[in-house]
């Protein structure tokens, strides 16, 4: 029951920059469909234990069809770009002139798309509810953070993730997914970034975050064989204030052992 539940869930259907086939952003119902499937009970608990319950909205279909608008540009950009790359393509300036326009338009979706993330997060928020995102891709975290940054006082985002996705307009698209922190960062109301098990990273990204341990603070997969509870927690506490306390999960965050999918070794 969408009232009595405290955990709402939005799904997110949309992954217009992945490098990835598509079908990616079906992931949510995916998720929907064999969450029917999961046993609930946890000798942790016991069994007579209160179950705050979770719901998850329906698809918003006007992000669908924005995503397979802007997934058509942002494939269209990058035929374009590999012709500029071609030895065999003389005139440079068609292919350049297209390729441009098209990611205009590609961003010009995911920035629509983060609009109606945003104002759907912030509703359910303003009702008292836990509010979650689930999407095809790290993108589609973007909105809810910041609408949760806007409510709640000196935010500090945990990412678990593989990548640091710290990248300035990657394939020149400014809201690509591998662009989402450095937005999260640059353009929302955060106090700072928690990332955990990165272990794919640019050169770029690794120097954006090193010169600002105060606000992004990184647990390096290759530093640290165990990711320890008792260490992220300090690199919470040990800021100023009273924390709040945003939970962001990118799938490649876990080894492929566990999660053969997953596009990080």
């Amino acid at each position: 029951d969408s009232e009595e539940a405290r955990l709402h869930l939005i799904p997110v259907n949309s992954a217009i920059t992945v490098p990835t086939d598509d079908g990616i952003e079906n992931g949510p119902n995916g998720i929907l469909e064999e969450s029917r499937h999961i046993k609930l009970y946890d000798k942790n608990y016991p069994s007579n234990a209160p179950v705050p319950g979770m719901y998850m909205h329906n698809s918003d279909n006007t992000i669908s069809d924005m995503h397979h608008n802007g997934r058509r540009f942002f494939l269209d950009s990058q035929r374009h770009q590999g012709m500029m790359a071609s030895a065999y393509v003389e005139n440079k300036s068609e292919p350049f002139a297209s390729a441009v326009f098209e990611h205009e338009k590609a961003n010009e979706i995911c920035e629509l798309i983060n609009t109606r993330v945003e104002h759907r997060v912030g509703v359910a928020i303003k009702d008292k509810h836990i509010v979650g995102t689930i999407g095809g891709c790290h993108g589609s975290v973007y909105g809810a953070i910041k609408a949760h940054a806007e409510v709640f006082p000196n935010l500090v985002v945990i990412q678990f993730d593989a990548r640091h996705d710290l990248r300035v307009a990657y394939q020149g698209v400014a809201y690509s997914h591998a662009s989402v922190m450095r937005n999260v960062y640059d353009n929302t109301k955060i106090q700072g970034i928690v990332a955990i098990g990165i272990r794919s990273y640019c050169e770029e990204e690794f120097v954006f975050a090193k010169l600002r341990p105060r606000k992004i603070h990184t647990h390096y997969a290759e530093d640290e064989q165990r990711i320890l509870v008792d260490r992220v927690l300090d690199s919470i506490s040990n800021r100023p204030g009273r924390q709040s306390v945003y939970i962001t999960f990118d799938v490649s965050v876990l080894d492929v052992q566990y999660c053969p999918s997953t596009s990080i070794p």
